[in-house]
């Protein structure tokens, strides 16, 4: 007698996985991609949505960006090393407020020196006329394999220390430290205070150009086929959307492009339906390399500028806690790791959001930005579970009092 094979909500899980991995890449722009796109069109259509094309214009962030922004700082480090410290701290502020207004999606000031590119979100929506409106995102570009996203260096920092605040956490504290001190040398040398000042600009400069070194790899390395990030979270998304009709819920689902060269095509549906996000209640749940490991949620979001994190509003907390209690389970793990998702962009905008991601057991995405994140190596026993919560929530946001 031959073992029963998976349940066949896995097994379409696992059919959407080769679908979208079958070009072996998803990178932004890229004709792998745009085929992945319509595939995902068609898998909301099936889903009876209506569904529509939302094209954009960007300036990627990452890790063009990155490198943009870091030479700029290593600029105004120099400057001020040359005995030049206004002329330092004027360009270090403006890169710092450069950096920040890219990585929010509020402005783009130094990225306008580098070339556009166009990306395309695919959005399906049903029951307009509902008195709450659920919008479940999952972004399905894929990206490269930077050498920083190496397992062996993932694996040993990618522990959390219990008990240290958010703003120590973050994989970006060495340059965020070497941008503080690019933006501290010239206050301290108009100060007097030479020595420090020396001192926190050569490590600025020093910092930075590892970093910008880093990012340069990460820009023309292979790409991955982007299984878990995020194949698994545009998989549950579409696996969800026939369960997820309920009296008086509007849904939307948004597969959204260019999340890993900054959050783009959050940041151009966020602008685009500005208006109308805000005419009814709404949700956002975000799905987010949820195929490896332990489905949880987060504490925070944040990264490369926003050390301190965004917190998820109250509503969106109480309706994944009255989602466990629709199926009798416990609340989802809550995970302080400062990771930046499509969430980071919505909670920026005061919107009620919340992420659903799945850690390993070292406290990170499993093949985060690798080669090995291929559908053989996803737990599509996850991505199901990902499917029941995001059902749940739906039920629960709509019987949930304004």
């Amino acid at each position: 007698m031959e073992p029963p094979g998976p349940p066949p909500a896995e097994e379409r899980i696992r059919e959407w996985l080769q679908v979208l991995c079958r070009g072996g890449h998803r990178v932004s722009g890229s004709p792998e991609c745009r085929a992945a796109a319509l595939e995902i069109r068609r898998g909301m259509e099936a889903a009876g949505l209506a569904v529509g094309d939302e094209e954009f214009a960007f300036h990627p962030s990452h890790p063009t960006g990155l490198i943009l922004h870091y030479a700029v700082f290593i600029l105004a480090a120099l400057l001020t090393l040359r005995g030049a410290p206004l002329p330092g701290l004027l360009l270090a502020g403006v890169a710092m407020a450069s950096a920040y207004g890219s990585e929010t999606g509020r402005w783009d000031l130094l990225l306008h020196l580098t070339p556009r590119r166009r990306g395309v979100n695919i959005v399906g929506h049903g029951n307009p006329g509902g008195t709450r409106r659920l919008i479940v995102m999952a972004h399905y570009d894929g990206t490269r394999a930077g050498r920083v996203f190496n397992p062996r260096v993932t694996e040993r920092f990618g522990p959390r220390v219990k008990g240290l605040p958010f703003l120590l956490q973050s994989p970006f504290l060495p340059l965020n430290l070497g941008i503080l001190g690019v933006f501290l040398s010239p206050l301290l040398t108009l100060a007097g205070a030479a020595l420090p000042a020396t001192l926190l600009a050569l490590y600025g400069i020093l910092s930075l150009a590892i970093g910008s070194l880093l990012m340069a790899d990460w820009a023309v390395a292979p790409p991955i086929p982007a299984a878990n990030d995020n194949g698994t979270g545009v998989a549950a998304m579409l696996a969800a959307a026939p369960g997820l009709q309920a009296p008086g819920l509007e849904v939307w689902l948004v597969a959204t492009d260019a999340e890993e060269l900054g959050l783009k095509g959050a940041t151009a549906f966020c602008h685009r339906h500005r208006q109308t996000i805000r005419s009814k209640p709404t949700l956002f749940l975000n799905l987010e390399s949820v195929g490896c490991g332990r489905l949880c949620t987060l504490s925070k979001e944040g990264g490369y500028v926003l050390p301190l994190g965004l917190a998820y509003p109250p509503a969106a907390r109480r309706a994944l806690e009255e989602a466990a209690r629709r199926q009798s389970k416990p609340p989802l793990p809550v995970e302080m790791a400062p990771v930046g998702t499509d969430a980071q962009i919505l909670l920026r905008r005061r919107l009620q959001a919340i992420t659903l991601i799945a850690f390993s057991a070292h406290a990170f995405i499993e093949n985060y930005h690798w080669p090995t994140d291929t559908p053989e190596n996803v737990d599509t026993g996850v991505v199901r579970e990902a499917v029941e919560w995001t059902r749940a929530i739906a039920q629960t946001w709509a019987e949930q009092k304004a």
